[in-house]
This record gives structure tokens, C-alpha cells and sequence, in this order.
């Protein structure tokens, strides 16, 4: 955890409390008003600081302790010469200049702390009077609603004069974007089109010139209080992109690395424009970093299968339209990132949700391995799997509701029409289909043309991903809707775990038992399997203590986390501490820069190092976020899990 004060922020202080000191009693001395001394105290001071923390920053006095003691006695010593030295010169009360100083270096900070503490205690009690017991799930708002209508812009083409230096030129388009704050955003550019039920058709080549200004359409999905997505605009023709670069230029000509997320949804609701996923905080603070936000078909217009309807062969990919739509955008990044200082080799691709499904589906196909070099698996959502069998029952429910008899009739319905299909909790909605193309028949077993050792996977759970249902739908939906298909998917992917299921006597225990076999077990025979093809594997578990209990600690804690989006966590019933998540946005960088997510030395102010080691099988070797610290042997996920599956026997 990153600390209020440390041995390198005392030698820092004591160096800068001799250009505090200095820069007011020199001046005083030979006249100057004491608005000049101060002018001149603060940028002495400021010098002063700047100078010891790159010092104290080398590499050698943070891993040699005597070094650094030596340092810290040079520094003392200059402290307390400097500090009589002026002080005598200024005919000052050398007790009362180390009291001034001591308040400034150290008591403003303690403040500080203090000041954040009342304020942390002010935000819990939002939170806890806005979500309450959390069993209404996520609680909307004015201005939550707004967000997503105030995004609902069009963007046109340009036929005049446009700021070049706001303009990317790629092989399908010009594209003038928007500077904000320290970020350049090139928002809803389109990289395929859309054909109903069938595979995306990418953009052809143009050298005409379009604003990137504002969201592409979200896909077409239900519009209620629960799903605010739903109030930004929508269309079929949805595959857009959303690139955010850093505005200042560093001064390295080297191509920057590229995160490349896929929407978050839950199959049936989502979009890029959702703030969970949002990349901006993540770019400004890394300052060397490309992040792409991808939008895909959801729903039955983008997973559904046709194939057992009359004429439905017509449509042989509308099983797994929503990945081809990710497949289809990681080819034209490929193709085109370099236009924005991205380095098309050095592709890390995360996910949460369905979008962490896809990341893993494509990370298991050797087709694909190579539009992408590391995997950041925030949510695998890996027993969300579905078979042809859910499939095909979903289509022949929508012809009923549709009242038609084809798959063709189905492709001319009206969008509302098959909307309203979606938007009914009674319905299935399916997602990715296991044994259809691109998706193998057992995701865990591994080709053995993929055994390359060619990625780096970091793979993610939360303590209570179920948590996550009651805080998007609320406790009675979840159990009601939600348990039910979890329930189910047991059952389908662990018949001797869903057998257990059936014969535990309260909601608690069945509730821990998903989360043990269909959510964490899955994620560590994931983790086995990438280790079977020679990848380098790293798991992380978050098991922190949730504001509202109800929500647990989620994957979307988790996300929000890693990208630094606290604020919107807040606005989720979620309040996570910021120097936490900051290491962990640092952890995702350098996972993303160098293949190796652990903090070293200068990393985070502050913050020691923290190792991240490969994950070997045990709890060892997980790094486990905790109310006391982020640390890696600290939890207990794998032994969890362990226990839950020898419960079957």
C-alpha cells in the first residue's frame, strides 16, 4: 500500500527545508519585502526538491540501504548548516525556523491525510444513503441518463478546411479528433459494416475526411431504468472504434504500446460508451499508452443460430457475429495503428465480461494469436459458455415471438420487434457459442499448434463475481433471473458440481459454490491450460471489503480499478482507494510496456517494490488485493477453490 510518509520523503524534506529556509532568510536579510522572500522561498524550495528526489530516485540509492543512510546524513547535515547558517544571518530564532519548517515539510501533508480521510468518510455515507442494503442493484439518476444523451452526437464528413494537427490519415479515412485535457480522442470511427446475421464486411479504402469527434452508435439492445447504455443511440451498423492517445509527444520516437479492450456487456447490453471501461485516465497517466475501444454486435443480432430454421444455412456465421465484429477490428488496428504512434506488435488485449470471454476465446485459437501478443483478462466469464442447442432454442424462440417461419423472415423483421425479444428477462439470450467457428469445442484443451509460448496472460477474479448480477439487476431480478441461469450453467459445465448444487440447504452455500467452481475454477484451468502451451501466466484475485456488502467484491471493482476509473466506481456503489488503484494501473502498464507487471523501485511514489511472480498453481504465486495491502501470497483464492471442488467427490 502506498505509504503517508517515507525515509525517502524525510530526505527530501530535509533538502528542501534548506531551500524554504535559505530562499526566505537570504532575501530578508538584504531587504527584500516579505512578499518577495516568499516568491523566492517557494522556487528555492521547489529546487531544492526537484534536485533530491532525482537524486534520491537512482537506481543505486534505492537498492543499496547504505548508500542511501550515507545520503540521508549528507542531507541532515546540509540541513542543519544551511539552516543555522541563515537563520544567524537573518538574526531569526533558530527554534522557532525549525518549528516554521517542520509545519510546512511534514504538518501540511498530515493534513493532507486527514483532509482525504474526512472526505473518503464523506463519500461512504453517499454511497450508503444512495444504495442502502444494495438490493435494488444500480440506482440511476438525472444526471446518469444525461451522460449518455449528451453523447448522442453525429459525427459528418468534411469537405473544407479541418486542424491537420488534430487529423489522423489511415487506409479507410481521414479522421479529425478532439483534444481533451492531456488526451486526444478519435471517437466512433467505423472499421467494418453490419449485414444482419452475417459476418462484418470491412470498410474499403478512402481518402476522404470524416470528424472523430463523437461515440459511434451503441448496438441495439433494451432500453430500461437498469441498462442507461440503452438511452445512447443505437443502430445495427455499430462496429466502431474509439482511440485515445496521449496529446504531449514524449521525447522517445519509439512506437507506443496499445491496449485494444473490447465493450463490456453481458451479451444482451453493453457498449464502449459504458464508463466502466473508459481509457482516458489510464492514457493520461501513462503517457506512452494507445487505448482502443471496440464496439460489437450483441444480443441475437449478434449471437444466434439460424441453422435449424428453414433457409437458415444462408446465415452460417450468425452464431459468433459479435467475435468475428472483434476479429474483424483487431485486423484493421493491425493495418492502421501506427498512424496514431501505436506499435502494432506490442498489442495487449483486456477484457471484462463478454469482452474478457472474447480476449480468452481469441487467446486459445492459433488462428488469432497473432493480432495480439498479451492477454489482461479482467473477467472470463468462461462458464457463460453457450452450445448450437441454446442457440438454435433461442432463434426458434424469436420466430414464435416474431410470429414468422423462416431465418430469412427473422432478417427482415422490424429492430423493435426483435428488441422487445431481448428486453423480456423471461427470454434466453445466448452469448459466445462454444464448437462454432472461431470458438474451439473445449476451450481448455490446447491445439497443439497454439503450444508457442507466445503470450503473456494475466488473468483476473473477484472475490464475488455474483455480486456483480445483484449490482446490475438487484437482488430480486438476480435470484429470480440471474441464480437461475448461473445455476443452469453449472449444471451444463460441471454436472457432479450441479448435482451438489441441488442438494445444499441454503442460498449462501449455492451462491459460494458458483462462485468457487463456475467462476474461479474455470479461471485456474484456464491459467493450467495457458501454462500447457508454454505462455508466461500471472492471476490476480480482489478480495477487498465492499462498501455495500450485497455487491461483494466485483469484477467491475476490479476493472475500474486497473484503469483508474474511481469515480465511476463511486457512481456504482464502489469506493476504491485511489493510491491502491494507482498500483495498479502502474501494474497494467508495465504488463502492457515490458510483459512483467511488477512495481519496481520509483514505480509509484511511495510504494516499495512489489513482485509479481508466475503463477506456479498456488496461493503463492497470486497477487491478491486486500483491505491491508496489495501483495502477492496474501489471499487465499486457490486453496477456496480447492476445497469447493473436493466437495463433489
Amino acid at each position: 500500500m502506498k505509504k503517508l510518509f517515507t525515509v525517502d520523503d524525510l530526505l527530501v524534506c530535509l533538502c528542501s527545508a534548506v531551500g524554504y529556509g535559505l530562499g526566505y532568510n537570504l532575501p530578508m536579510t538584504f531587504g527584500c519585502s516579505v512578499l518577495i522572500s516568499l516568491l523566492i522561498c517557494l522556487v528555492a524550495g521547489a529546487l531544492f526538491d526537484y534536485a533530491a528526489n532525482a537524486l534520491i530516485k537512482k537506481q543505486i540509492f534505492q537498492k543499496t540501504p547504505a548508500l542511501k543512510f550515507l545520503l540521508g546524513t549528507v542531507f541532515l547535515a546540509v540541513y542543519l548548516v544551511g539552516d543555522s547558517v541563515s537563520v544567524r544571518i537573518a538574526g531569526r530564532s533558530l527554534f522557532s525556523s525549525y518549528l516554521e519548517e517542520l509545519f510546512y515539510v511534514v504538518g501540511i501533508p498530515v493534513l493532507g491525510f486527514v483532509f482525504s480521510l474526512i472526505a473518503n468518510q464523506y463519500k461512504k455515507k453517499k454511497i450508503r444513503e444512495r444504495y442502502g442494503t444494495g438490493e435494488a442493484g444500480f440506482v440511476s439518476d438525472k444526471d446518469t441518463v444525461s451522460y449518455f444523451q449528451d453523447m448522442n452526437g453525429v459525427n459528418r464528413e468534411i469537405t473544407d478546411k479541418y486542424d491537420e494537427a488534430l487529423s489522423v490519415r489511415t487506409k479507410t479515412g481521414v479522421y479529425v479528433g478532439a483534444k481533451e485535457k492531456n488526451v486526444l480522442r478519435f471517437l466512433g470511427i467505423p472499421y467494418a459494416d453490419a449485414p444482419r446475421f452475417l459476418a462484418p464486411v470491412p470498410r474499403e479504402s478512402s481518402g476522404r475526411v470524416y470528424e472523430a469527434k463523437f461515440n459511434g452508435p451503441s448496438p441495439i439492445q433494451p432500453i430500461n431504468e437498469r441498462n442507461v447504455i440503452g438511452y445512447h443511440r443505437q443502430d445495427e451498423n455499430c462496429l466502431t472504434l474509439d482511440i485515445t492517445v496521449p496529446a504531449k509527444k514524449k521525447k522517445s520516437s519509439s512506437p507506443k504500446s496499445v491496449i485494444v479492450s473490447p465493450m463490456i456487456s453481458d451479451f444482451n447490453c453493453g457498449g464502449i460508451v459504458s464508463p466502466v471501461l473508459d481509457g482516458r485516465n489510464l492514457v493520461k497517466e501513462s503517457g506512452d499508452i494507445v487505448y482502443v475501444a471496440v464496439n460489437h454486435r450483441i444480443g441475437p443480432f449478434g449471437f444466434l443460430d439460424l441453422s435449424a430454421l428453414p433457409d437458415g444455412d444462408r446465415y452460417p456465421d450468425a452464431p459468433n457475429l459479435g467475435l468475428l465484429d472483434i476479429i474483424c477490428a483487431l485486423r484493421w488496428i493491425r493495418e492502421n495503428i501506427e498512424a496514431f504512434g501505436g506499435d502494432p506488435h506490442n498489442i495487449t488485449v483486456p477484457g471484462t465480461g463478454s469482452g474478457g470471454l472474447a480476449s480468452v476465446v481469441l487467446s486459445r485459437n492459433p488462428e488469432f494469436r497473432s493480432l495480439f501478443s498479451k492477454a489482461f483478462i479482467l473477467s472470463d466469464y468462461t462458464g457463460m459458455l453457450c452450445t448450437r442447442k441454446d442457440l438454435q432454442n433461442e432463434a426458434e424462440a424469436l420466430r414464435k415471438h416474431l410470429n414468422v417461419q423462416t431465418a430469412s423472415e427473422i432478417a427482415a423483421a422490424d429492430v423493435s420487434s426483435i428488441r422487445d425479444f431481448s428486453a423480456d428477462p423471461n427470454n434466453f439470450i445466448g452469448g459466445i457459442c462454444s464448437g462454432v467457428y472461431p470458438v474451439p469445442e473445449d476451450l481448455f484443451a490446447a491445439p497443439p499448434d497454439a503450444k508457442d509460448g507466445k503470450l503473456s496472460v494475466v488473468l483476473c477474479s473477484a472475490k464475488s463475481q455474483t455480486g456483480e448480477w445483484i449490482l446490475w439487476d438487484g437482488l430480486e431480478n438476480s435470484v429470480r433471473y440471474g441464480f437461475s441461469g448461473l445455476s443452469d450453467a453449472l449444471r451444463k459445465t460441471n454436472p457432479p458440481a450441479g448435482a451438489l448444487l441441488d442438494r445444499l440447504d441454503s442460498m449462501e452455500k449455492k451462491v459460494d459454490l458458483i462462485e468457487n467452481v463456475l467462476f474461479h475454477g474455470r479461471t485456474l484451468k484456464l491459467a493450467e491450460s495457458f501454462l500447457e502451451s508454454g505462455d508466461k501466466v500471472y492471476v490476480f484475485c480482489s478480495d477487498t471489503t465492499p462498501e455495500v456488502a450485497m455487491f461483494g467484491s466485483n469484477s467491475v471493482e476490479t476493472a475500474c480499478s486497473f484503469l483508474g476509473n474511481t469515480n465511476t466506481a463511486e457512481e456504482l456503489g464502489v469506493l476504491i482507494d485511489k493510491s491502491s488503484s494507482q498500483i495498479l494501473q502502474t501494474m497494467l502498464c508495465n504488463f502492457v510496456r515490458t510483459s512483467d507487471p511488477s512495481i519496481d523501485y520509483n514505480d509509484v511514489k511511495n510504494t516499495d517494490p512489489i513482485p509479481w511472480p508466475l503463477f506456479d498453481g498456488t496461493d503463492g504465486s497470486v497477487m491478491t488485493a486486500t483491505d491491508s495491502g496489495i501483495r502477492a501470497g496474501t489471499g487465499t483464492f486457490v486453496a477456496d477453490t480447492k476445497k469447493a471442488e473436493a466437495l463433489q467427490e
